[in-house]
């Protein structure tokens, strides 16, 4: 499940892309990688037109989770590290359906498609 959620850092609203499909690998189901693939990039649509400038995901080291904490951690007054520009944002998205689209191209290599 993928969200958007609204949030709020010092007074600014921003829009969170909450990407909730991390689960792919070479051994994935063909079909599983193609729904994926559509899911990343209809996915990327939401997140574009809502302006997502903060990316979530169910998996924290998919995001630098820890990472990002430690620095809001060492610097609470400065600019929050989970806000990003929404290019960002989309290109994530975008690596999550190439990712699966190359699994599935390599999938059907090895079948000799």
């Amino acid at each position: 499940m993928s969200l958007i959620i609204p949030a709020r850092d010092k007074g600014a609203t921003h829009m969170a892309a909450f990407w909730g499909g991390t689960a792919i690998s070479r051994t994935s189901p063909y079909d599983n990688l193609v729904a994926y693939s559509s899911s990343a990039r209809r996915f990327e649509d939401v997140a574009a037109k809502a302006g997502a400038d903060v990316l979530l995901s169910n998996h924290g080291r998919y995001f630098d989770l820890e990472k990002r904490l430690g620095a809001n951690r060492a610097n609470p007054a400065g600019p929050n590290a989970f806000i990003l520009a929404p290019a960002r944002v989309r290109n994530y998205l975008q690596v999550a359906d190439h990712c699966a689209q190359a699994i599935a191209l390599a999938q059907n290599a090895a079948k000799g498609k």
